[in-house]
């Protein structure tokens, strides 16, 4: 049985070490991490000339480590999405992707289940196993039933320590899958002048995941974001922003137009375009 190859060996012919994550130059050649410098291998390469078609490759996905800098464990896999002959290297609470260091739960924080989840998530697939049978032995009823139970709605932790947990989760998954609002913005942007929110509409199936720079003031933000959602605003229908919130103790927050959007979120939080209403006009 033939062993499968794992990783590379680094192209230096003085070297030839096998490298599990060997990381590719420009000049297209792969390298262990001691000799991935262009002085280190004596690159071919023009790197002034080279810098301008380096734009057009997508930036390597970092760890989920806000604080970290290095590459996560699937930023050298092509097509993260594929799956086959391979187990991704994910988190298996978070689902979220990190380097070595971070790689296990303790090291990034990641919230262990409380004994409640544990048990609502044993009984789910309880309940999956049993409506899998009766799928098999009575595929109309089945079908009827799983058609007219409507998909209930995720719960929001009333801990305050479970809610700025999951919050954390969150920014994690914002950070990673997020787009921007503007199309003009660069790539080039750290992340650390980028806010990281969800915008949606009261008609819209889920949230957008976005981003955008935090000094874009707040009605720059809006018409943007209304472009998006294929939404006008008119002298008789004007937009507004409003921060909202999925925990029942929290009241909307309709946003200044005057103010930067920073200043008025922070990272996680959810924003509703709407049309202005007369009640909010009048206030």
């Amino acid at each position: 049985m033939d062993l499968p190859v794992i990783g590379a060996h680094c192209s230096l012919l003085t070297c030839n070490e096998l490298d599990l994550l060997p990381l590719i130059c420009v000049c297209s050649q792969r390298f262990c991490k001691k000799h991935i410098a262009a002085d280190a291998h004596e690159c071919p390469v023009d790197r002034s000339a080279a810098s301008a078609s380096a734009v057009s490759h997508p930036a390597l996905k970092r760890c989920a480590v806000t604080s970290c800098g290095k590459p996560s464990l699937e930023a050298f896999i092509q097509d993260s999405s594929d799956t086959t002959n391979r187990i991704p290297a994910l988190c298996s609470r978070c689902k979220l992707a990190f380097c070595v260091s971070h790689r296990e739960p303790a090291s990034h924080f990641c919230p262990a289940p409380s004994e409640e989840e544990v048990a609502q998530a044993s009984l789910k697939r309880k309940n999956e196993a049993a409506h899998a049978v009766l799928a098999r032995r009575f595929p109309t009823s089945s079908a009827v039933t799983g058609a007219s139970k409507p998909k209930p709605k995720a719960k929001v932790p009333t801990d305050p320590k479970k809610r700025a947990a999951l919050r954390k989760i969150e920014v994690m998954k914002l950070r990673q899958h997020a787009l921007p609002v503007d199309a003009k913005a660069s790539s080039s942007i750290p992340p650390e002048d980028r806010l990281f929110f969800k915008a949606r509409t009261a008609n819209s199936e889920k949230d957008r995941l976005s981003w955008i720079r935090k000094s874009t003031g707040t009605g720059r933000a809006l018409d943007l974001l209304a472009s998006h959602f294929g939404m006008t605003a008119t002298d008789t229908r004007p937009l507004q922003l409003v921060k909202i919130d999925d925990a029942p103790d929290v009241e909307p927050q309709v946003l200044r137009n005057d103010l930067s959007l920073s200043e008025q979120l922070t990272d996680g939080d959810v924003v509703l375009v709407e049309v202005l209403s007369s009640i909010t006009a009048g206030r």
